[in-house]
């Protein structure tokens, strides 16, 4: 039916031109079917009015064989009956020919925007190629979005647009448009077809026409779906072009924060049919508090830029509203986003609109825009815009990082571009849906996430964006459940999935003629009969039972007569009240009814137990056999099953186990509890209380919420127990019960715990914001009660903690109140187990928290430290590192080792064992080592032997063996005939080869060459030579060996080693890695099947023995046997350090692969697709082969090494290397290559690479001017980094593969010196093997081979000869023999002639004796040099701690004169007084005399920053005021300080922290953080030891001030933030805090510590420590005397600004005053002090707090209070009862 929302335009001419309107000479553009060509022209017809035309141009003949080919501007002539288009310079021809089926998702985005429709489709696996935008503005601000696409800045509607999108992007492609909502929008003026912005319909639905794209998707506002102009041209593409149109609408507010209501078209070809999109899942309403908790703060550049002016706040409040109107709501859904929102006032950012709204259109209609309120200086309320990161998220676009960084762009222009934006979940969902099923139906494999699955990733990445923007945002995003229309799952042909009603999904493996009616009896058998229809997911057909189900996706539609289970009633009143027992039998028993059965829990139907359990609900018992030996810590460590639903959990509880088996696991457990013990307990408290609106939750279901639930389990359940208004439950976290109660207040959810200091609680966050959303409500408050004892009895604690607040009954206060119940209650349960046969089956067990202190001393202690100082040095280690860290190593498989890791990664490193303590347990575990006994007949090592120095005469090398020129054969020669006409190889030793290496002159004009035998490791000459592998033969038995020589070249004719042409490599040894950033699927399933994942990747390794097959595996000839691949070995996965680690955390996978060689060029060309790269290694996969060279490029992303890679021939694929790229080439092509793609880099040959260090050069030499000054010296040497400073310039390190020309270079700025420094000398290797039989190596040798006679080593008489007496032995006689030696030697002798002793001898020996004289003689003198330098620094050491220490002490002295002088000063003025008053009438005097009230005041603040603000300051009434982020700088200190004395303040003295460096030039102000003090006291800085960069960190200063009590020392502490900024805020903080503390215990007198710590109370370990000392901060003091509640300091939202007073202080406190307006985010609190005379005899001690401190107070006033009393009144406060009761 026809509306009259515009107007239908019959005639669109998108298709088919109107030719009779055409005159000569016009240009059109048109698609052609072309029929046959001619060199001249193509004849064919128009589509689709099929007019005859005619082509004429120059034409390609690729493209003139095309059939289908579209033409862009050409000229017109009219020949009848044909129509001739003559193409020109300017026209361009299009060619459609047959594509792969992956370019149907490669996308080109049409008025694209900043890019947010193409995030959704690239998360959904499209590839985008290209974008178009109109305005350049909003074209820069995509480039932020998508770096990588390139955008046109272009008009859609022009041919010239079309032109560089076709010059870039072949067809086909899928077309996307976000065609322009203004002309249709609601919000616009719904102009249609008369607004000029409507034409981007038209253009885009012609654009797919002319480039023939198979897929078209369009999304705009809902209301063009009614407009007539629009449905005019969609149905003009369906019926003139024949695609299938599918429509849907989807609402953003169904499944995220936002609200945003879009239209979306999908148009495919014809040829694809018709897809389906169904509606998506709808997820849990969230609003803009689940994602943004709190308005974050950002810099102040940026809140000046989002800043409302002066002129935008009247425009918004022109038609009467209040500012309040356009706030943000963060409980609420945020409205519809538009593109004016961050300029309604202003000329648009995208220059779309010059000029801003007018004030008669913003008075009728008002305007459109969201603020959020900032803090203001001046006490007027401020407002700003949001920023763009924040809009995105909740529009569900993560922020590109450039938008947050100190770089970005223009904010209000990226609000234009995120108001206008069609959410990527949309984007997701649509584009999802319809590659799945085009996938489908090309037979392609499926994606490896479902459109649920897609959605919910997305989803999670928001969350997580989230967290990181907002800090405090769920890090996990619910679970959406698949919707049933989309429950289309693609399989492989063996498989069929099963969908049940309850959307329970099963895959079933079948084989492939297997119908519906064996599936059906199978299913029938396993879950009982039931006859509903079985239907085809895709089809929607019912299936009969004669169908095939392989490769089917079922839809199991349930019986409409199918009845629940029954299930046994139960009445909960018939359970015991008194004594809790085990109910009897498995039944299920109501969480929270105890009046009627009716409430009794049911399973919801047949088919949702069926779901669970196989067969039936009611288990078998299970003996629990692999439970009886573990202890309670082992059990504890067992993970308990994941359950989310009522159902699953009712099955659960139905196992059963004997009790004889739960009885001996009961004896091991220990201090470790399970839940069935719990829940009996827990729910018998629940039932004594008779209250029918109290709840148990089972802390199975608790549990399984708290890691995965989601709202709708959590009402689900609910509605089970309509009547609740509260619940109790225990949640397992970390093996740990944690008792909880929810009550459902009338604006929030009040939750109450009790849990061990040491336990953090906010991983239950999203455990309790689960139960607020399920009771709607917007908040929840939180009161924890914490105790200090009992680490290990949880489970105990917990039943104790619910007794109390549900039966009154008394918490314990001690650890043995606390075992004695745990013990009581095993006991009771324990008897209630003997009275039954079958018990419930316990699921999990709670044990507690580990003492991480305890553990981290024993384990220091275990490794040396001594047990003295095992205690402090635990807590500084967790203190710099971390608890949670910590704790982590010493609870894992290697404490030790995980410790010293984390030390090692600390900065600075901590030594965890000092070297003298080392040295200590060193000589201690060896001094009590036994010594150990030789054991008789052991079996002794022996040495390897030496290798066997062959003997070069006894080998002898086959002719042929080695060759010269074309494979000449040459024969061996004699090493003795080397000479200048020899020709041939001749062996030698090195020895005897050492001359002509050392002459180093070639002999022969022939082929000649020596081959060594065995050359040393250092072995080098100026000859050519090659290290290699050889055969020889034996001459004595012609057995062949392998040897290990040098083949040295000495004739002019190179000789080479002979290797045979014809005889092909048997195999290639390659590394495949795959890595986690670019893996295309999932994870997970890689890592269920890596090596198949690799394979898979690889198609040429798969062994085809089809004849005539064309798939690209391996095709072997009938005589190869085995397949392509020969083996997989050593696969790992490996973390981003290259070490071995675990899938979930590991970055890459590694597997090694031997294949064919043949194979080698087609898996080198796989390296670098899809996450896969390929390294080919040597045979023995020890090395990367020779054959190839890497040329790396560093500084390139992958996309730009890919395109490098396709434009060089001789590339063979893509290395990678962590996170560097490069091309893999052969060796010979190397430097070819490396000159094409880095032509200013030093090429450096591949071999070994020598180092040196080069200097002076002038300061600003780079490494490319270096590289050419030493190029033009004649030496070749790259640049490495610059290395020191020296006189001159810098000396920098380069790296070459030959020597220098000379070692001084003469440059332009002066003389460069040249030294040799290699980091390590090379390694020695190892003397060669040598491969043959031994005898034959013996033979062979030159080292003697006689063996040792056996009688010599096992003389069975050796025993008996040593026992016997031995005879003297006789005078050995002569040898004849060598005495005739002996003469001839000694004539030969004297005749020869006497050398003269004036000849000179060699005193080289003599020289180097003197230079290691001279060695130990620098050595002995360096050390008593070192020992001098220390010695000097201990005694400087010592007299500068004496003299603090004498410091300290004459200022006690001087300050306890000074207190005496005052009093006895005192006492006689007041005698004076006395008398003068006994003279005076008394009367009233003519002017009052001063002020005398005794008291006076300490404050604290947070400014945030004084520069402007010493008004506000000066205003504080106070007489000390601590101030906490005050941002001065030298400069600004200075003027703060002349501020207050022009204003005349009453602060007349000033104490600042450590100046700040200032922000920049122009300002005063500096950085983030500073502390100072003001006073109207006399005041003065306190000298103080301070750690390294403590004081100049500008967060803490110590002072003291001379008040009416005396000298008062204070300190003032800012913490670090918590943040990226400041990594370990919370390990800094403490650091400062504990040394303020050690120094202020170790002061006398009254003291006070203050300041914004920036953590509250509870996380810092050093509050119990303040509190151990007597120390009270002044809000628990207020509170313990008043009742009055603890107020939220920062931001009213957390406490973390404290004033604590020393005990001498807390005596004399009177009140306290907090002050919420003088500024924005901190309060400030002064308390009022302190009467002097109670304090004025104050001895320094630490007394107990008077009796009136410790009231009585309500709990729920306390957010968070610790018990039991530990000597704080805030301690004993909570303990209004006495603790001698028991549970």
């Amino acid at each position: 039916m026809e509306t009259e929302w515009d107007t239908a335009i019959a005639r669109h001419e998108m298709f088919s031109p109107n030719w009779s309107r055409l005159s000569k000479g016009d240009t059109i553009s048109v698609v052609i079917n072309g029929l046959v060509f001619t060199e001249e022209v193509v004849i064919g017809q128009s589509l689709p009015d099929n007019q005859p035309i005619r082509l004429y141009g120059d034409i390609d003949a690729q493209v003139r064989g095309c059939k289908c080919l579209t033409v862009l501007g050409a000229v017109v002539d009219f020949k009848p009956p044909f129509v001739d288009l003559l193409l020109t310079d300017l026209s361009m021809t299009l060619a459609h020919g047959l594509k792969p089926a992956a370019d149907l998702f490669k996308t080109v985005e049409f008025c694209a925007g900043l890019g947010a429709t193409g995030v959704g489709l690239a998360a959904a696996g499209f590839d985008l190629a290209c974008s178009v935008e109109w305005r350049s503005p909003l074209a820069a601000v995509y480039e932020t979005v998508h770096p990588t696409v390139p955008v046109i800045v272009g008009d859609i509607t022009e041919l010239e647009c079309l032109k560089q999108v076709a010059a870039l992007v072949d067809s086909p492609f899928c077309l996307t448009a976000g065609i322009s909502c203004q002309p249709y929008s609601i919000g616009g003026a719904q102009g249609g077809s008369t607004d000029e912005r409507s034409s981007t319909l038209p253009a885009t639905i012609r654009a797919c026409y002319l480039f023939q794209c198979p897929l078209l998707i369009l999304e705009c506002v809902p209301p063009v779906r009614t407009n007539r102009y629009a449905r005019s041209l969609l149905l003009a593409l369906e019926r003139e072009s024949g695609y299938h149109l599918t429509e849907v609408t989807l609402r953003l507010e169904d499944t995220w924060a936002s609200r945003r209501f879009r239209w979306w078209l999908v148009a495919t070809h014809p040829s694809l049919g018709k897809v389906s999109i169904p509606d998506w899942p709808q997820a849990p309403g969230l609003v803009v508090r689940d994602l943004m908790p709190v308005i974050p703060s950002w810099s102040d550049e940026v809140i000046e830029e989002l800043r409302l002016k002066p002129h935008e706040t009247s425009m918004f409040t022109l038609d009467g509203s209040h500012m309040r109107k356009y706030v943000l709501q963060l409980d609420q859904k945020m409205p519809t986003c538009l593109h004016s929102w961050g300029s309604p006032a202003d000329p648009c950012p995208c220059t779309c609109r010059a000029e801003p709204f007018s004030e008669a259109l913003i008075k009728s209609r008002g305007i459109y825009a969201v603020v959020v309120p900032i803090p203001s200086t001046t006490g007027e309320p401020q407002y700003r815009h949001l920023h763009p990161a924040e809009l995105a998220v909740l529009n569900g676009l993560v922020p590109p990082d450039v938008w947050t960084s100190s770089h970005h762009p223009s904010l209000r222009l990226c609000l234009c571009g995120v108001g206008q934006l069609a959410s990527p979940l949309q984007a997701l969902w649509v584009g999802a849906c319809v590659r799945t099923q085009l996938l489908h139906r090309l037979g392609l494999p499926a994606p490896t996430l479902t459109p649920t699955g897609a959605l919910q990733q997305m989803k999670q990445q928001l969350y997580e964006a989230a967290k990181a923007m907002f800090l405090s945002a769920p890090t996990v995003a619910p679970t959406i459940p698949d919707p049933e229309d989309a429950d289309v799952v693609l399989l492989s042909p063996s498989e069929v999935v099963l969908l049940y009603a309850d959307t329970t999904q099963v895959r079933v493996q079948v084989s492939p003629e297997a119908t519906v009616a064996q599936l059906r009896q199978a299913d029938d058998a396993l879950q009982g009969v039931d006859d509903g229809k079985w239907i085809d997911a895709v089809t929607c057909c019912a299936l009969s039972g004669d169908d095939t189900v392989s490769g089917r996706t079922i839809r199991v539609c349930a019986s409409p007569s199918s009845e629940p289970m029954s299930e046994p009633a139960i009445d909960p009143n018939e359970l015991e009240r008194e004594v809790p027992l085990v109910p009897v039998g498995p039944l299920v028993v109501t969480p929270a009814s105890t009046s009627s059965p009716a409430d009794a829990i049911e399973p919801a139907s047949q088919s949702a137990i069926k779901r669970h359990c196989t067969v039936d609900v009611r288990l078998p018992s299970d003996t629990l056999h692999g439970f009886l030996d573990l202890s309670g810590e082992q059990l504890a460590a067992l993970i308990p099953p994941l359950v989310v639903t009522t159902e699953h959990c009712s099955a659960l509880r139905q196992a059963t186990t004997t009790s004889t088996m739960r009885l001996q696991i009961l004896q091991n457990q220990g201090a470790a509890m399970a839940d069935d013990e719990l829940h009996l307990h827990v729910l018998s408290c629940v039932q004594l209380t008779g209250r029918l609106d109290l709840a148990f939750l089972d802390p199975l279901l608790a549990t399984g919420w708290l890691r995965c639930g989601t709202v709708d389990q959590v009402k689900t359940w609910m509605h089970s127990v309509p009547h609740a208004t509260s619940i109790v439950s225990v949640v397992l976290l970390d093996g740990h019960w944690i008792p909880i109660m929810w009550s459902r207040g009338l604006s929030e959810v009040r939750v109450t715990m009790w849990e061990h200091d040491d336990v953090s609680i906010e991983p239950l966050f999203p455990l309790h914001g689960l139960i607020s959303q399920a009771w709607e409500r917007p908040m929840f408050s939180l009161a924890c009660y914490r105790r200090s004892f009992a680490r290990d009895h949880c489970g105990a604690a917990s039943v104790c903690f619910l007794g109390h607040v549900l039966l009154n009954k008394p918490l314990p206060v001690h650890a043995e109140d606390l075992l004695r119940i745990h013990e009581e209650l095993r006991s009771s349960f324990g008897a209630a187990l003997g009275l039954l046969t079958d018990v419930p089956k316990p699921w999990g067990w709670g044990l507690g928290v580990p003492d991480v202190v305890g553990l981290v001393s024993n384990l220091l202690q275990l490794h040396g430290v001594p047990h003295a100082q095992c205690q402090l040095r635990a807590k500084m280690l967790i203190q710099s590192l971390g608890k949670t860290e910590v704790q982590s190593a010493v609870t894992g498989i290697t404490p030790w080792k995980s410790l010293k890791i984390l030390a090692n990664a600390h900065k600075p490193v901590i030594q965890l064992v000092l070297p003298d303590e080392q040295a200590q347990y060193a000589a201690s575990k060896q001094a009590s080592a036994p010594q150990a006994k030789k054991q008789p007949g052991g079996t002794k090592r022996l040495t390897p032997a030496r290798p066997a120095e062959l003997d070069p005469a006894k080998l002898v090398i086959d002719h042929g063996a080695f060759c010269v020129d074309c494979d000449e054969p040459l024969m061996q020669t004699p090493f003795n005939a080397l000479g200048p006409l020899s020709v041939g190889v001749a062996l030698a030793t090195f020895q005897d080869a050492k001359p002509f290496l050392d002459a180093g002159s070639l002999l022969s004009s022939g082929g000649l060459a020596m081959l060594i035998i065995n050359p040393p490791a250092d072995f080098a000459t100026s000859l050519q030579w090659s290290s290699l592998r050889f055969a020889a033969r034996c001459a004595y038995n012609q057995e062949p060996m392998l040897l290990s020589g040098a083949l040295v070249q000495l004739g002019r004719k190179t000789v080479y080693q002979y290797k045979a042409k014809n005889v092909p490599a048997i195999m290639s040894v390659e590394v495949a890695t795959v890595y986690f950033d670019q893996w295309e699927q999932n994870w997970e399933d890689f890592a269920s099947k890596p090596v198949k994942h690799v394979l898979a990747c690889i198609p040429c390794l798969q062994t085809c023995r089809v004849p005539s097959c064309q798939c690209p595996g391996w095709h072997p000839s009938p005589t190869d046997q085995h397949d392509a691949l020969l083996d997989v070995f050593r696969r790992q996965f490996f973390g981003e350090n290259g070490r071995p680690t675990k899938w979930d955390k590991a970055d890459y996978f590694a597997v090694l692969i031997r294949y064919v060689k043949c194979l080698e060029p087609a898996v080198l060309t796989l390296s670098g697709r899809c996450g896969l790269f390929i390294e080919p290694k040597t045979e023995d996969a020890m090395q990367p082969h020779g054959d190839y060279q890497v040329i790396w490029l560093p500084s390139l992303d992958f996309a730009t090494v890919s395109h490098k890679a396709k434009i060089e021939a001789h590339c063979l694929g893509i290395a990678r290397s962590g996170r560097r790229y490069g091309l893999r080439v052969k060796a010979q092509h190397f430097q070819e290559v490396f000159a094409s793609v880095k032509p200013e880099a030093v090429f450096l040959a591949p071999r070994s690479r020598m180092t040196y260090h080069t200097g002076p050069w002038p300061y600003g030499c780079d490494r490319k001017s270096i590289a050419r000054a030493l190029k033009a010296a004649g030496w070749k040497a790259r640049p490495l980094q610059p290395l020191q400073n020296v006189p001159g310039g810098l000396v920098w390190s380069v790296q070459a593969v030959c020597e220098p020309p000379t070692n001084v270079l003469a440059m332009q700025h002066g003389q460069v010196v040249l030294t040799r420094h290699d980091t390590k000398p090379a390694p020695a290797e190892l003397p060669p093997n040598v491969v043959g039989q031994e005898a034959t190596v013996r033979m062979c040798s030159t080292m003697p081979t006689t063996e040792t006679d056996p009688w010599l080593t096992h003389d069975p008489w050796k025993k008996a000869i040593a026992a016997a007496p031995q005879p003297p032995v006789p005078a050995p006689t002569a040898n004849a023999l060598q005495e005739l030696e002996d003469r001839v030697e000694r004539s030969i002798l004297a005749k020869l002639p006497q050398q003269n002793e004036g000849m000179e001898v060699d005193d080289q020996d003599q020289r180097i004796a003197q230079l290691e004289m001279q060695l130990h003689q620098l050595a002995g003198r360096q050390t008593q040099l070192e020992a001098t330098v220390s010695d000097n620094h201990a005694q400087q050491s010592a007299q500068v701690h004496n003299l603090q220490q004498q410091m300290l002490v004459q200022m006690d002295h001087q300050s306890k004169q000074m207190q005496t002088m005052l009093t006895d000063q005192m006492s006689r003025a007041f005698f004076l007084a006395f008398l003068f008053m006994q003279t005076c009438r008394i009367g009233e005097a003519r002017k009052p005399g001063p002020n005398t009230d005794p008291t006076w005041s300490i404050g604290i603040c947070n400014p945030s920053g004084l520069q402007g603000k010493y008004q506000l300051v000066s205003g504080v009434d106070a007489n000390i005021l601590a101030i906490s982020e005050s941002h001065l700088t030298k400069r600004s200190m200075h003027n703060f300080d002349l501020s207050l004395r022009a204003m005349h303040s009453r602060f007349t003295r000033v104490i600042t922290g450590a100046p700040l460096a200032p922000r920049s030039h122009s300002s005063d102000a500096g950085g983030y953080a500073g502390v100072a003090f003001t006073s109207t006291f006399p005041c003065r800085t306190v000298a103080v030891p301070w750690p390294a960069d403590a004081y100049e960190s500008s967060r803490v200063q110590i002072g003291s001030f001379f008040s009416p009590a005396g000298w008062v020392t204070g300190s003032v502490v800012y913490g670090y933030p918590a943040g990226k900024t400041h990594v370990d805020a919370k390990a800094k903080t403490e650091q400062l805090l504990d040394f303020v503390v050690n120094h202020l215990n170790a002061v006398p007198g009254p003291r006070f510590f203050a300041g914004d710590w920036n953590f509250e109370i509870h996380e810092l370990a050093l509050v119990p420590l303040l509190r151990a000392a007597g120390w009270v901060e002044v809000q628990d003091l207020l509170h313990s005397r008043t009742g009055a509640p603890v107020q939220l300091t920062c931001k009213a939202a957390t406490r973390k600004d404290y004033l604590w007073l020393s005990p001498e202080l807390a005596l004399g406190f009177m009140d306290l005053q907090l002050d919420f307006e003088t500024f924005a985010d901190h309060a400030v609190l002064v308390a009022q002090s302190l009467n002097p005379l109670a304090l004025w005899t104050f001895k320094p001690q630490l007394t107990p707090l008077p009796n009136m401190l410790l009231c009585g107070l309500p709990v729920k006033l306390l957010p968070k209070l610790h018990l039991p009393a530990t000597g704080s009144p805030v301690c004993v406060a909570v303990a209004n009862k006495p603790s001698q009761g028991e549970l």
